[in-house]
């Protein structure tokens, strides 16, 4: 773990020292003090408070750091570098080697950088960066704008080295050629060189490494483990955005609360039940083993706004008819109350009442809270008739009273065949019951 030097200035007489959360004093000292402490990735902001042997003066100093594996090589120690007029343009960090800021043509415009490297060429840089563990050299290259405003004589080519290898160049450029990006992979690279050569000469060839940097991923040596939990599950989830759950001591965890429906978020809450954030979406810097929970409770249905409730019924028409896309149309809101309308909510109206169609007319009312709900009602718009009048049927003439019924002259005949009949059967029936009687009396 390395240590960080915090200087604490302005104080005349000598203080102590100590560090804000409680980290432990390693040391006392006038004006200056040094302790350990893990940084997170990104920014971190460290307090130290000072306070005067007396006790009767305090003060706070805030100090930002940047943890990141990135660096910056003008922020190094180079193992050796040459310039091309190495007396008057020699190498620079975070200036151009005439002793400028840093300014290179992006195609659009000139562009500033406040990290870099500036030389004259024929140069070359040189770093060692054996067992350090980079992983990638980035770098804008280009001459840089001072050139520019003088000659317009410069012509360079940008090269990068690992090792004694040629891994990248750019073309030659001059004083109006877009800055070119380097990203080479240095893993495991012992050296790393950096060149600028001339093109047919090397006059005003000042050239840039602008924002030139070596890359590794940030390691934080100590880690913890953070666990989550809900109250209840059907109420809702809770998750990290580190699914393992382990994070880097000092290390932001983001914490993400989600409420199922029905049901809404509270709060998280420690191991002991001490209220931490009210917010979903938790920040959590992680400084030991620690298990959060998330709370819901059920929604409280009551006090909620209700949308509004748009009144309106569909509609037929002639050909030729007014159509009103307001007439019969109301809204209220049980907030609000009724609510006005306006052309301003018919946000669709295709009624043309020209030509028969089935049309549709869309509304859309806003409450006070801003709550919004559409309707549709379809307008049919029908052709206009073309029956001619029907003519009233004539008065029918009563019919006259019918005869009584007369049997017709076939009728008599079938009569009286049906009485001869009759009258013979009868004779035939007398004769028999004559002759029986002879019969007994013979007896």
């Amino acid at each position: 773990m390395k240590m960080k030097k915090l200087t604490a200035m302005g104080m005349a007489a000598l203080m102590a020292a100590t560090m804000i959360p409680a980290v432990p004093v390693m040391a006392e000292g006038e004006g200056k003090v040094y302790t350990a402490h893990t940084l997170a990735e990104g920014e971190n902001t460290l307090k130290v408070k000072v306070t005067s042997p007396n006790g009767k003066e305090t003060k706070t100093y805030t100090v930002d750091l940047k943890g990141t594996g990135t660096v910056y090589l003008s922020d190094m120690n180079w193992e050796s570098q040459t310039s091309g007029d190495a007396g008057s343009n020699p190498t620079r960090k975070d200036k151009s080697c005439g002793g400028n800021a840093i300014k290179l043509w992006n195609g659009t415009e000139e562009q500033t950088f406040k990290k870099g490297l500036g030389s004259h060429a024929r140069s070359e840089i040189v770093y060692d960066l054996e067992g350090k563990g980079y992983e990638t050299f980035e770098s804008y290259a280009g001459v840089d704008r001072e050139a520019y405003k003088d000659t317009h004589e410069a012509d360079i080519t940008f090269k990068v080295y690992v090792d004694g290898v040629e891994k990248a160049t750019s073309a030659l450029m001059k004083d109006n050629t877009a800055m070119h990006h380097f990203k080479v992979d240095i893993k495991g690279a012992k050296k790393l060189k950096l060149v600028m050569e001339p093109g047919t000469h090397n006059w005003s060839d000042h050239g840039d490494w602008a924002d030139a940097k070596v890359l590794k991923p940030f390691e934080t040596k100590e880690t913890f483990t953070l666990t989550t939990r809900v109250n209840d599950e059907k109420m809702g989830t809770a998750v990290m955005d580190n699914e393992n759950g382990v994070y880097g001591k000092n290390t932001l965890a983001t914490l993400t609360a989600k409420a199922n429906d029905g049901y809404e978020f509270v709060n998280w809450t420690d191991a002991d039940g001490n209220v931490l954030s009210k917010a979903e979406v938790y920040k959590y810097v992680v400084t030991k083993n620690e298990e959060l929970q998330a709370n819901f409770k059920k929604s409280d249905m009551e006090g909620l706004n209700e949308v509004p409730v748009i009144h309106a019924e569909d509609k037929t028409l002639t050909v030729g008819d007014e159509f009103d896309s307001l007439a019969d149309v109301t809204a209220t809101d049980k907030e609000d109350g009724s609510i006005t309308l306006t052309t301003d909510n018919v946000i669709k109206n295709e009624v043309d009442t020209t030509k028969a169609g089935v049309y549709e007319v869309v509304y859309k009312v806003t409450d006070s809270q801003g709550a919004s709900v559409t309707k549709t009602i379809t307008v049919t718009v029908k052709e206009k008739s073309t029956d001619k009048p029907v003519t009233p049927d004539k008065p029918v003439k009563p019919n006259k009273p019918n005869k009584p019924d007369v049997p017709k002259t076939g009728d008599m005949t079938n009569f009286g065949l049906l009485a001869s009949m009759l009258a013979g059967s009868l004779a035939i029936l007398a004769v028999m019951v004559m002759e029986r009687r002879k019969k007994k009396e013979n007896n």
